[in-house]
């Protein structure tokens, strides 16, 4: 590449050549910050040094073809730092042709660090879904939580129960001790339902005060009643909030899939 052009580049992007197997031949200042390698310790290597293990091997493979056949290959990479750490890399590689046989010649990969975008687009993708006081899934989410669940329980012919929970003596907590501490009360509550379901079961908000469980794996009504009354025990043990102690507790109703 002529000199002008790749100090230009250099200053805008990622940038690194690589020989048709895939040899490291030329990194600039920017492939070594953002991976963590010296210039010394990539030279030479294989861009395999810095795999995530998060792709198929297919999608690699699937790039090279592109490449190796002289077209230019673009797509986002999650690629693994020297510490550790993951990162992302929108890239662009393009194959370099010899002028006078056609054939590729070697590799000039451009990339641009990307990783607060997905990690923004991620936080955004989780606020659609979860509640953001409790964090524990939403409406939305629960009605997609709720169907893999009894599209599991068909196939494997396991029953489950769907549990609709809401607090008694809410309003009071607000009236009496503020918003505040009624939000830190639900935030307590969630706490408390996360802690003594499975990891297989589902606790997600609906609103204010109501709360919906799932439980999986259902063996018979016995089982059920002792995870219910596990729920309402834990619900009802006094809460410490802002030094004050506040006490409520739960009514639940229950229905259970395929018998109901």
């Amino acid at each position: 590449m002529d000199e002008k052009y790749r100090r230009a580049v250099d200053a805008a992007a990622i940038f690194s050549e690589t020989d048709l197997t895939g040899r490291i031949t030329y990194v600039n200042d920017q492939f070594c910050s953002i991976s963590g390698y010296s210039r010394e310790e990539l030279l030479g290597a294989n861009h395999r040094i810095l795999g995530s293990g998060l792709h198929p091997p297919e999608f690699f493979s699937s790039m090279w073809r592109t490449i190796a056949l002289g077209q230019v290959w673009k797509g986002e990479i999650c690629n693994r730092a020297k510490d550790g750490t993951l990162y992302w890399v929108d890239s662009t590689i393009v194959p370099l042709l010899d002028e006078a046989t056609g054939r590729v010649q070697r590799y000039v990969a451009i990339r641009f660090d990307i990783s607060e975008k997905r990690r923004l687009l991620h936080s955004l993708q989780w606020r659609v879904g979860h509640d953001v006081l409790t964090g524990l899934p939403n409406r939305s989410f629960l009605s997609d939580l709720l169907n893999q669940a009894l599209d599991y329980s068909r196939k494997e012919n396991i029953a489950l129960a769907v549990c609709m929970l809401d607090l008694d003596g809410f309003k009071a907590v607000n009236d009496g001790y503020g918003h505040a501490s009624g939000d830190l009360l639900l935030v307590e509550v969630a706490a408390r339902l996360r802690s003594i379901i499975r990891g297989e079961d589902v606790v997600a908000r609906l609103a204010g005060d109501e709360f919906v469980l799932i439980l999986r794996h259902v063996r018979d009504i016995r089982e059920l009643r002792a995870a219910l009354h596990r729920v309402l025990g834990v619900i009802a043990t006094p809460y410490l909030i802002q030094d004050k102690e506040i006490n409520v507790c739960a009514s639940i109703g229950v229905t259970l899939f395929p018998a109901d």
